[in-house]
C-alpha cells in the first residue's frame, strides 16, 4: 500500500475517533456540565457583590483616614469655629466622594461638625442617633473612640443599611495623640446595587431575611448562600453580617438563564468549529506531506534507483534546509562521497597490488642474478689468485691490474650478498646479529640504488658491537626505508645522520637529515597506509610497513614534531624482540 492511501487512511480513522468522543461528550456531559456552570456563575456573582462591597468599604475607610489626618482638622478639634465648614467644604465633599455621612467629633465627645446627604433624592438627610447621641450609630463611635486605627461597621439606619468608618484625628505626618474621631459614611441604596448590576451584568439588590423566591426550586446551598431556578432565572440570595456577627441583611442576585442556550449555541458552533478546522488541518497535512515528504520521498527514491541500475555516483541531493529529510539528503550526500572515495581507494590499493606483484617478480629475478653472480665472483676472484701464485706473475702492472680486479671483484661480490639478504623473504625468526652491520648493509644497498653523490652519512656514538636479538632482514628494511625518504626528501643533496644510543635494555636509534622536513599534516597520518610524503610519487606505503615491523619487535617509532632542521625519525627497540604474539622466536 503507497504512503498516499495510508495517510488518506489514517486522517479517516482520525476524524471518526474524534467525532465518536465528541458526541459521547456532547450527550454524557452536557447536563453535568450546565450545572456545573450555573454553580460556577453563581460563585462568581456572589463572589463579585462581596468583592465589590468590599471595595466600597475599603473605599470609604481610604477617604475618613486621609480626612482624619488633616493638620487643620487637627487644630479644629480643639479649638472649633466656624473655618472648618469653609476649609472642609463639606457638603460639596461627601456629594462628590459619593459618600452620605460626614462627622467630626473631638476628644471631649463633642459633635464638631455633622451633615448628611441623600444621592436618591438629591437632599441633606439628618442622623438624630449621633446628633442626639444615641441609638446604634453613637454606640459603634464610642465602640470605635479609644481605637487608634480605623474601624469599620455594617449599620442597619432608617434610610437603609450603611458602612459607618471611623478613624482617629491625628497629624498628617502621624504624630500626636488622637484628638477624636472623624466618621464617614454610605448608604447601600438603589444607586449603589444598580452599579454592582452595571458591572457584573445582571439584577443586584438587597432584601429582608423572609424573602423566598415563588415557584423555584432549591438548586443548593452552600458558603452562606442559597441558588434557586425558576423558569426564567436564577436566583440567588446571600445573607449579609456586621461586624458583630449579627444579621444586616439579605443580598438578592437575579440572574437570567440565557447563558444555557449561550451554552448550546457555543456546543455547536465548537462542533462546527471543530469540524471546520479538522478538515482544514488535514488539507493543510496533507499538502505539507504531498509537497515536503512525499515529494521528496519519490525525489530520493527515483535516485536512488538510478544508483543501484546504472552505478552513478554523481548524483547530488540538493539541500535547503535543516529538516530531517534534508538531513537524510546531506546523509546520501555523504554516504556517496565516501563511496566514491572508497572506490578510488580500492582501484589504489589495486593499483598498488598489480605494482606489488612486478616487485615481487622484479626481487625474484633481482635475487636470482645476486644470487647466480656470487658463484661466478668467486671463481674469478679463485682464478686471480691463481694467477698471483704462478711464475708468470712477475710484472708490477700486472700484479697491480689483479689486485684492482680483486678488490672489485670482492665489493661486488659483497653487494650481491646483501642483496640476497634482502630480497629472500623469511619468517619473522629471531637471531643474534650486530646492530652496526645491519645499519651499514642498509646504507650500501640505499646507495647502490640511488645517486647520492653529494650526500654525507654520518654515524655517532659508533660502538664496536651492538648485540640486538631481532629479524635482520625486517630491521634492514626498516633501515633502508628511512634512508632512501631521507635521500629523495634532500633531492641528491646532504647530510644524513644516523646516532645509535642505548643500554643493556635497548637502544635508541635517530635518523636525521637536514632536508625540509615533515609538515603537520603528514605527521598526524604519516604512519597510515596509503598515506605518501612524496607528493604521490611513492606508494604510501614505506613508513606504514616500517611501523608494524618495529611494533613487531615491541619497539616504537615515531616523528620528532618540535624538530625543526628537517626531518628526525626515533626508533626505539628492546635489546631482545619479542613478537606481538609474545613469542620470541
Amino acid at each position: 500500500m503507497k504512503l498516499k492511501k495510508k495517510i488518506y487512511i489514517l486522517h479517516g480513522l482520525i476524524a471518526t475517533a474524534i467525532l465518536i468522543v465528541f458526541f459521547l461528550f456532547y450527550s454524557l456531559h452536557f447536563k453535568a456540565a450546565l450545572t456545573k456552570l450555573k454553580r460556577e456563575r453563581t460563585d462568581i456573582l456572589v463572589n463579585g457583590v462581596q468583592t465589590l462591597l468590599e471595595k466600597e468599604i475599603s473605599r470609604v475607610t481610604l477617604l475618613c483616614a486621609d480626612n482624619a489626618g488633616w493638620d487643620t482638622m487637627y487644630r479644629y478639634v480643639s479649638n472649633p469655629n466656624i473655618d472648618l465648614e469653609k476649609d472642609m467644604a463639606p457638603d460639596l465633599f461627601i456629594k462628590y466622594m459619593k459618600l452620605s455621612l460626614f462627622s467630626v467629633i473631638n476628644i471631649d465627645l463633642d459633635i464638631i461638625f455633622l451633615t448628611g446627604y441623600d444621592r436618591i433624592t438629591d437632599q441633606k438627610i439628618y442622623f438624630d442617633q449621633i446628633k442626639n447621641k444615641k441609638g446604634e450609630l453613637w454606640d459603634f463611635t464610642l465602640e470605635s473612640y479609644e481605637l487608634k486605627k480605623s474601624h469599620n461597621h455594617l449599620i442597619n439606619t432608617k434610610y437603609g443599611v450603611m458602612v459607618l468608618v471611623s478613624s482617629p484625628i491625628i497629624r498628617s505626618d502621624g504624630s500626636g495623640a488622637p484628638r477624636g474621631r472623624f466618621l464617614l459614611g454610605n448608604i447601600l441604596d438603589k444607586n449603589f446595587f444598580l452599579a454592582i448590576s452595571n458591572t457584573l451584568g445582571e439584577k443586584v439588590r438587597y432584601r429582608t431575611r423572609d424573602f423566598v423566591p415563588e415557584s423555584s426550586i432549591l438548586l443548593l446551598s452552600r458558603n452562606g448562600y442559597k441558588l434557586y431556578e425558576t423558569e426564567d432565572n436564577l436566583e440567588i440570595l446571600k445573607d449579609i453580617y456586621d461586624s458583630h456577627n449579627e444579621y444586616a441583611y439579605t443580598l438578592g442576585i437575579t440572574a437570567s438563564k440565557n447563558f444555557s442556550l449561550t451554552f448550546k449555541k457555543i456546543i455547536i458552533f465548537y462542533s462546527m468549529g471543530l469540524i471546520f478546522i479538522f478538515i482544514t488541518a488535514a488539507i493543510v497535512i496533507y499538502l505539507f506531506f504531498n509537497k515536503f515528504i512525499l515529494k521528496n520521498i519519490e525525489s530520493i527514491s527515483e535516485k536512488t534507483s538510478r544508483i543501484v541500475t546504472s552505478d552513478d555516483l554523481s548524483i547530488v541531493f540538493p539541500v535547503s534546509s535543516n529538516d530531517e529529510i534534508c538531513m537524510l539528503k546531506r546523509n546520501l550526500n555523504d554516504m556517496l562521497k565516501r563511496m566514491k572515495k572508497e572506490i578510488r581507494k580500492t582501484l589504489d590499493v589495486q593499483n598498488m597490488l598489480m605494482l606489488n606483484e612486478k616487485m615481487i617478480f622484479l626481487g625474484n629475478i633481482t635475487a636470482n642474478i645476486a644470487h647466480e653472480m656470487i658463484n661466478p665472483l668467486f671463481a674469478v676472484s679463485n682464478a686471480v689468485e691463481y694467477i698471483r701464485n704462478s711464475d708468470c706473475c712477475n710484472d708490477e702492472k700486472l700484479i697491480e691490474a689483479l689486485k684492482i680486479i680483486e678488490n672489485e671483484t670482492a665489493r661486488v661480490r659483497e653487494i650481491a650478498m646483501n642483496l640476497n639478504r634482502y630480497s629472500i623473504h623469511k619468517s619473522m625468526t629471531f637471531s643474534e646479529t650486530d646492530l652496526n652491520d645491519i645499519i651499514d648493509a642498509a646504507i650500501m644497498v640505499a646507495k647502490w640504488s640511488r645517486s647520492i653523490d653529494k650526500i654525507t652519512f654520518k654515524r655517532e656514538n659508533v660502538k664496536n658491537k651492538l648485540n640486538l636479538f631481532c629479524n635482520p632482514g625486517a630491521i634492514q628494511q626498516v633501515f633502508i626505508n628511512l634512508i632512501i625518504n631521507s635521500i629523495d626528501a634532500l633531492m641528491g643533496k646532504g647530510d644524513i645522520t644516523i646516532n645509535i644510543s642505548g643500554n643493556e635494555l635497548g637502544y635508541t636509534i635517530d635518523f636525521i637529515d637536514d632536508g625540509p622536513g615533515f609538515t603537520k599534516a603528514i605527521i598526524n597520518n604519516a604512519f597510515d597506509s596509503f598515506k605518501s610524503t612524496k607528493n604521490g610519487k611513492g606508494a604510501g606505503l614505506g613508513l606504514y610497513i616500517s611501523y608494524n615491523i618495529i611494533k613487531d619487535h615491541g619497539g616504537t617509532i615515531r616523528i620528532d614534531s618540535e624538530y625543526k632542521n628537517g626531518s628526525h625519525i626515533i626508533i626505539t627497540i628492546p635489546n631482545k624482540g619479542v613478537l606481538r604474539d609474545g613469542k620470541s622466536d
